[in-house]
């Protein structure tokens, strides 16, 4: 700064002195740079120690927040990246670099661990799966069969009726007119060959009796004492229902699929059980009424469920032989898909099926099964059963 004093020649400037002893402004700056300067070199040392005890911490901070979880695998490979990347004089980006891989070991060590979870519920899962047991299954009725060839038996079905047996039918007549003394024979009643049903006195010969031909039943009693018997009439149907048969209305489209020797089944359904026969008499005339043509199959009857009247169902089968057969028994649905019942080991395994012919007790398998596999044939439907409440179990479970 300069200082001006006035004169004869004008003012005089002149710069002051310094005061002795005062010490000079740029060197206390000189000072003021060089303590700085060991300030930073003391901030620069601890710095270069930073890294080193931050590796520490975040790898204590970092492995501590692993979920709760002890030291590990994940953890283990934080502390050998952490030394191998050499932290003791990193720089700050080389110290981000060992945060970010440390973050990426945690997650792939979480997924593993994740993935090593589902895997023991999917474990846990599979031991909790339904089974149904071969062994247990065969003593509540369940029987099994070897797939293989066999013939399939579609049937044609037709309405009918039950018929008495025409060549074991009786209408006993009076030989002569007269009049009907008495009567020992109703109508339900089982007769014996020889049986006396009935007593006729005519007026020109002595009393005489009507007797039954055969074994059978008197399906029906016409005479009552007192009555005129006349010998155009009869007095009593005598059937031998030990055998009936079935006759059976073929339409017209359906003559060519019908024909005598062809096996047929009969179903009558209120707990009846269905019955097999075999067609022998297809008629060479159609009804002029129904334009039907009539079939006739003989059944047993030795139990009399087959009651002349009745209506019946008839199946006339076509069978045909096929690679592999299934009994229609084995048969389950299963969502959208049929299914058989395979054993596989000790227990039984649903495989899905596709079906071609389906016949009334057996269906061909066009692909799901080889020959040689066993299945559970009748009372499939109790395998079926088993597996359900097992998944159901399962399920609430």
């Amino acid at each position: 700064m300069l200082k001006c004093v006035g004169g004869l020649l004008g003012p005089r400037c002149a710069r002051p002195r310094a005061r002795q002893g005062a010490p000079l402004h740029g060197s206390h700056a000189i000072d003021q740079r060089a303590v700085a300067a060991r300030h930073g070199r003391n901030e620069i040392d601890q710095l270069a120690v930073a890294p080193q005890h931050g590796r520490q911490v975040i790898e204590q901070r970092v492995v501590g927040a692993a979920l709760g979880r002890p030291l590990g695998a994940p953890e283990a490979r934080l502390r050998r990246v952490a030394r191998s990347t050499g932290t003791t004089h990193a720089s700050p980006l080389r110290l981000a670099c060992v945060i970010i891989a440390a973050t990426a070991l945690l997650a792939a060590g979480g997924r593993a661990e994740d993935e090593h979870e589902h895997e023991d519920e999917h474990e846990h899962a599979h031991d909790d799966a339904p089974t149904a047991r071969v062994a247990t299954l065969e003593r509540f009725g369940v029987t099994l069969a070897t797939v293989g060839p066999g013939i399939v038996d579609p049937g044609l079905e037709l309405p009918g009726e039950i018929r008495p047996d025409a060549t074991r039918t009786a209408h006993v007549a009076a030989r002569f007119a007269g009049v009907v003394r008495a009567v020992h024979a109703r109508a339900g009643e089982t007769v014996r060959t020889g049986d006396v049903l009935a007593v006729v006195e005519s007026q020109s010969l002595a009393p005489y009796e009507l007797r039954a031909p055969f074994d059978g039943v008197v399906v029906n009693a016409l005479s009552t004492p007192g009555e005129i018997a006349d010998p155009a009439t009869a007095a009593f149907v005598v059937a031998d229902l030990s055998t009936v048969w079935a006759e059976i209305s073929v339409y017209q489209k359906h003559l060519g699929h019908v024909r005598p020797g062809q096996r047929v089944r009969i179903a009558a359904g209120y707990d009846v059980a269905d019955a097999e026969g075999t067609v022998s008499y297809v008629s060479p005339t159609l009804d002029e009424t129904t334009r039907t043509a009539t079939a006739r199959a003989a059944l047993p009857n030795p139990d009399g469920r087959w009651r002349p009247g009745m209506f019946v169902t008839a199946y006339v089968l076509d069978p045909l032989e096929v690679a592999i057969a299934v009994p229609t028994s084995a048969l389950q649905r299963s969502g959208d898909d049929t299914v058989v019942f395979v054993v596989d080991g000790n227990v039984f395994r649903p495989q899905p099926v596709t079906l071609g012919r389906v016949g009334l007790t057996t269906a061909e398998v066009t692909a799901g099964l080889a020959p040689g596999a066993r299945i559970a044939a009748a009372g499939s439907f109790l395998v079926k059963a088993e597996l359900g409440k097992g998944a159901d179990a399962g399920h609430a479970h």
